[in-house]
């Protein structure tokens, strides 16, 4: 295939037909302005010579990109394009690892290894958790309950990062538990 002839979307992708008459398809979660475009705003694009271009959203789309073998994003990837909300510059530090190595999982530039997935599904479960405990009533926790965060006053950082994922487990458990939580249930 050398050019797409023909564009079509549905609620989770764009669609192309290449002038191999082969229908070839991406992941509208790539492309943030598309995915959050009207159907009015889509249909406003132009063929180039390499891509197709909408310029009133400032986006564009390589003809090549059609026929790259990850057209929907890992489940990881996922996570980070639909939470936007969150820094992935920042995760990636909050849990010791390069932020551009992280970015680079993130646009599927790498492959971070199966372990390497589970460290990054750790550390967003202890954030999880440690947003999930956070209160804003009057009553505080003191100051031996009180969160650790990232950084070099976390217990991540202190222990190395698998024991510190460990340690802040336990702590929260036994914190839940006095509470009287029952964490039978829990996949903590």
């Amino acid at each position: 295939m050398n050019k797409i002839t023909e564009i079509w979307f549905d609620d989770k992708f764009i669609y192309g037909k290449g002038d191999d008459s082969k229908v070839y398809k991406q992941s509208l979660l790539w492309y943030d302005r598309l995915r959050n475009a009207s159907p009015s705003e889509r249909e406003k694009y132009e063929f180039g010579l390499t891509g197709i271009h909408w310029r009133e959203l400032d986006e564009d789309i390589s003809f090549e990109s059609f026929t790259y073998d990850e057209a929907v994003p890992s489940p990881l990837q996922e996570f980070f394009l639909t939470h936007k909300e969150i820094n992935v510059g920042e995760f990636a530090k909050s849990m010791g690892m390069n932020p551009t190595l992280m970015r680079n999982y993130v646009r599927g530039w790498k492959k971070p290894s199966e372990a390497r997935e589970n460290e990054i599904l750790d550390h967003i479960h202890l954030l999880g958790t440690n947003y999930a405990r956070q209160s804003f009533s009057q009553s505080r926790l003191n100051e031996s309950e009180a969160p650790t965060y990232g950084g070099e006053n976390s217990v991540a950082y202190e222990m190395g990062y698998e024991a510190g994922i460990k340690k802040e487990r336990e702590r929260i458990c036994a914190l839940l538990e006095n509470a009287g939580v029952d964490l039978s249930n829990i996949g903590i």
